[in-house]
């Protein structure tokens, strides 16, 4: 497959798409070719996904104005709604697993070996299983598994009780992958989209899907990009999604139902734990901390 420099590409393969009321952009490569990303990074040596990718979201300012703490002043996340359950709402379970993932989480942080440690990582995962065992079943019957790489690897297998390496019935793996552009302002990001198999977009038309990640939302703007690239590049929009998550944020979650609805699709949400602030590099901050589940539950992605 030919692979063609961001910089290169003819401007007509990007299109203007609405969203959070804003227009984001979405570049495409001719068929047969991918995006050589690299030249579009702000900083091209903290990239670690595949350089070569389907699709970039260009999102620019459009998730801004999630940074800082979410004032609930309607009391919304008080109680477990109809789409949107929260079990720390309720459980001493739930609040217990959350303590202790923050726990491990504030030491890998300020000692980042510790991510290396793999027995170590092993108490995080641990603590994950028993996160996703305390979560209902998925409201719709037999949705399609949809697995963020690399993270959504490990979670989609925490999320159905599955062993470390087994396969999952219809699953799609999708790789997306968050950075800031060259161009723009510092808090600017965008979203790399790298398809498995070129034949899983038609897959979602009409469909019920299921997304377990760990942290989804935070900002959204993976499974945003996704959704955007579905609807304006393959014209294929799922009927329903479901996050399955360990922790999300309630700024992530009101603008994905917002904007979710606005392109006809029904969102729900059943997560272990919920968080109100997020940082500038759009990361949960305050009480609760994750740290970088991805790099802690990359010991345990199937082989």
């Amino acid at each position: 497959m030919n692979t063609i420099a961001l910089s290169e590409l003819d401007p007509s393969a990007t299109i203007q798409v609405p969203f959070n009321g804003q227009q984001v952009s979405v570049t495409s490569p001719p068929a047969g070719s991918r995006i050589e990303i690299l030249d579009g990074l702000r900083n091209p040596t903290d990239f670690h996904g595949p350089t070569d990718v389907d699709h970039v979201i260009n999102f620019g300012p459009s998730l801004s104005s999630l940074i800082g703490k979410y004032n609930d002043s309607d009391g919304f996340f008080g109680e477990d709604r109809d789409g949107v359950l929260v079990l720390s709402n309720t459980s001493s379970e739930a609040q217990r697993v959350i303590k202790g993932i923050n726990t491990l989480a504030v030491q890998m942080i300020e000692k980042p070996a510790l991510y290396d440690d793999v027995k170590f990582c092993q108490s995080y995962y641990d603590l994950a299983l028993e996160g996703y065992r305390l979560l209902p079943s998925a409201k719709n019957s037999n949705p399609i598994p949809v697995s963020l790489i690399r993270a959504g690897l490990v979670t989609t297998r925490l999320a159905h009780g599955l062993g470390i390496d087994a396969r999952v019935e219809n699953e799609i793996q999708v790789e997306t992958k968050r950075a800031h552009p060259k161009d723009g302002n510092p808090e600017d990001i965008l979203v790399t989209v790298r398809w498995a198999n070129g034949d899983d977009p038609k897959k979602f038309n009409n469909a019920d899907i299921e997304i377990a990640d760990f942290v989804n939302p935070a900002s959204w703007a993976s499974t945003a990009a996704l959704l955007l690239v579905l609807k304006h590049c393959h014209n294929s929009v799922p009927k329903s999604i479901e996050h399955r998550s360990f922790m999300g944020t309630m700024q992530g979650i009101m603008l994905a139902i917002s904007e979710c609805r606005a392109m006809g699709i029904i969102p729900t949400f059943k997560m272990i734990g919920i968080t109100d602030t997020m940082n500038e590099n759009y990361y949960l901050t305050g009480k609760i901390s994750v740290g970088d589940a991805g790099d802690a539950l990359r010991h345990f992605r199937p082989k």
